[in-house]
């Protein structure tokens, strides 16, 4: 991720370890759901479960126009799908 961010390529990192993200220097980090599906919520029904998927990605995506910052996408995803 280094590499790319010198090379003028933002990059997000989508993780639920933030705490590891920020000691190894992502500039952008979004929480995720959990280890085993990061971007996904595996009690909700599927067509509730895509539209956290969709939301999570949003958040994620959006962060790539942002200078290096520590986003709430945890927060951001889980608030409008639940």
């Amino acid at each position: 991720m280094k590499e790319l961010e010198r090379a003028g390529i933002p990059t997000v990192h989508i993780c639920n370890l933030t705490l590891v993200a920020t000691t190894v220097g992502s500039p952008r980090i979004c929480p995720a759901n959990s280890i085993l599906h990061p971007l996904g919520k595996v009690d909700l029904q599927m067509e509730r479960e895509k539209e956290f998927r969709k939301q999570a990605l949003k958040s994620a995506l959006q962060m790539l126009t942002q200078q290096g910052t520590r986003s709430a996408l945890g927060q951001a995803a889980s608030a409008g799908v639940s």
